[in-house]
């Protein structure tokens, strides 16, 4: 197993760290920033099918937006809890693929309407996600809360499923099958040409698999122990991803030039830090980067 040195764990994990809060702090200003140029927020909004109210009361694109927000501050969370216990003196191993595979599925749900080609596209995708949310607590006679006005606060969630099919029946639409796994593995692929490897590993891990757990197990020591080189590699994974969802909403939605420079600033240093770890990961214990 990989040993990295304090300071080298130290500076992959404040990359981390910095990227993350980059992005906390420049989403908000892309998700509110309006253009009438030629871009595909511009697109989306002024669209015909916008103009028509959804089935949450509100314009279908004011909640994307909202729920594109939620989601990727979800992410930015769980890749912070990544951070916090890539620090613990317990040597959590397990539950950081854990929280990777968490980070990749919330970024991958953004990355699917961000990627959408046309605004009808989009509202598809943002009504498939909300129906497929709700399967499970359909079954159980739940109620929604729901985050954007007018509606009440609470409906119950068959009502609630039966307005989304319904908005799109309206329009000749119907929700669409794509799951997470095809979500999570198409925003990887654009960085990973194992995707579907690389996914179906932290799934594993997360669950508990032998064979993915074996990777951190100590015959000598009977325990799960961690490995620096996955560490690396888990880490690579969220800063890697965080950059092409926020590339992508940088580019979708052309906030004003401070923020988009703020984002290419930080992005250039935490990927220059970070290629130094992927081609030296091999060699940590003993390379110092200096």
């Amino acid at each position: 197993m990989t040993t990295m040195l304090p300071e080298h764990r130290r500076a992959l994990l404040g990359s981390t760290l910095r990227i993350l809060k980059t992005a906390i702090a420049v989403t908000p200003g892309c998700l509110l920033a309006r253009s009438d140029g030629d871009t595909w927020e511009a697109e989306v909004r002024q669209s015909a099918i916008n103009s028509d109210t959804g089935w949450d009361g509100n314009r279908p694109f004011l909640s994307a937006q909202g729920s594109m927000l939620r989601t990727l501050l979800s992410g930015y969370q769980h890749g912070v809890g990544l951070y916090e216990l890539s620090r613990s003196s317990r040597d959590f191993s397990v539950a950081l693929a854990t929280l990777t595979r968490a980070v990749i599925e919330a970024y991958a749900r953004v990355y699917w309407m961000i990627t959408a080609p046309s605004p009808i596209d989009l509202v598809v995708r943002h009504a498939t996600l909300e129906y497929q949310d709700l399967r499970y607590p359909v079954q159980h006679d739940l109620k929604v809360r729901r985050t954007t006005a007018p509606t009440p606060e609470e409906q119950p969630v068959v009502e609630y499923r039966a307005m989304i099919v319904a908005f799109l029946a309206k329009h000749d639409l119907r929700v669409s099958k794509h799951g997470i796994t095809e979500m999570a593995e198409e925003l990887m692929s654009e960085v990973y040409s194992e995707s579907m490897v690389i996914y179906s590993g932290l799934a594993a891990a997360a669950h508990g698999y032998g064979w993915a757990t074996s990777n951190f197990f100590s015959f000598a020591e009977n325990d799960l122990r961690p490995d620096d080189q996955m560490l690396i590699e888990y880490h690579a994974y969220v800063v890697e991803t965080t950059v092409v969802v926020v590339d992508r909403l940088v580019d979708a939605f052309r906030p004003e030039p401070p923020l988009r420079e703020r984002w290419e600033q930080e992005r250039d240093r935490v990927l220059m830090t970070l290629g130094w770890f992927i081609h030296n990961r091999d060699v940590l214990a003993s390379k110092d980067p200096t």
